[in-house]
């Protein structure tokens, strides 16, 4: 299917994709009801410099057909989607034809890249693709691996930490997270554990203040009880993919 696609709104779609895919390894959620730790995880275990060979590779997704690639230090995604630019989105001083080619397509790039398949009538055919990093080891951005699995960890202050585990089971990779609620935060099993409000205002209009609310809940877990959080399914799986 070749969807006729604006370029305005492939570039929001672009945008909108790398900010999805943010969220599911790594973005900015302070703001947000989700679990802080207080030092990356496991406690008492060294940074791996590295991801092993076992878990380096390319996956796929089997809901969207996007890729993720894991190489030695960082976690790629991909995804393509195909779609049709009128020669109208064209700058008027390009020349639209089989011959400049490579003029086009950068033409049509922006947040993405996009590739041509054909030319026809009044319209380009083609494909948008996206590549975003989305984890890569650092200094604030650290990896750790205890009993089977790799946790990411990320920070933003140097002060809380929020963590990410990834797991490959045979070829299946999942990708989760801990997503608090009141009556789930009663039941981990981690002693040191606390929820606090943040206060957030706002100016909601021209004129008008406002305000929200926000939980913020921080657990410091030691090894044995983040091994009961990952082996009772705390760490929802937010995606899974499958090696090949």
């Amino acid at each position: 299917m070749w969807p006729v696609i604006n370029r305005y709104f492939i570039m929001y779609k672009a945008l909108f994709l790398i900010s999805v895919v943010s969220i599911i390894i790594g973005c900015d959620e302070k703001k947000d009801e989700s679990i802080d730790f207080l030092a990356p995880q496991p406690i008492g275990i060294q940074n791996k410099p590295s991801f092993s060979k076992h878990y380096q590779g390319v996956y796929i997704n089997p809901g969207d057909s996007s890729v993720l690639r894991i190489d030695k230090s960082s976690i790629i995604s991909s995804t393509t989607t195909p779609c049709i630019f009128s020669i109208n989105d064209i700058d008027s001083s390009i020349k639209v034809d089989r011959s400049n080619i490579k003029a086009l397509e950068a033409a049509l790039s922006g947040f993405y890249t996009f590739k041509i398949i054909k030319l026809k009538n009044d319209s380009i055919y083609g494909y948008i693709s996206i590549v975003d990093t989305i984890f890569s080891i650092s200094e604030n951005n650290t990896c750790r691996f205890y009993k089977g699995s790799y946790f990411l960890n990320y920070t933003y202050d140097n002060i809380t930490w929020k963590v990410k585990r990834l797991d490959l089971n045979k070829n299946k990779l999942t990708i989760g997270m801990i997503i608090p609620t009141d009556s789930l935060f009663n039941i981990y099993p981690v002693q040191n554990k606390h929820i606090t409000k943040n206060k957030y205002i706002f100016k909601s209009d021209s004129t008008a203040i406002d305000s929200i609310i926000v939980l913020n809940y921080t657990i410091v877990p030691t090894k044995k009880e983040l091994k009961k959080l990952a082996e009772k399914g705390f760490f929802s799986e937010w995606n899974v993919w499958i090696k090949q």
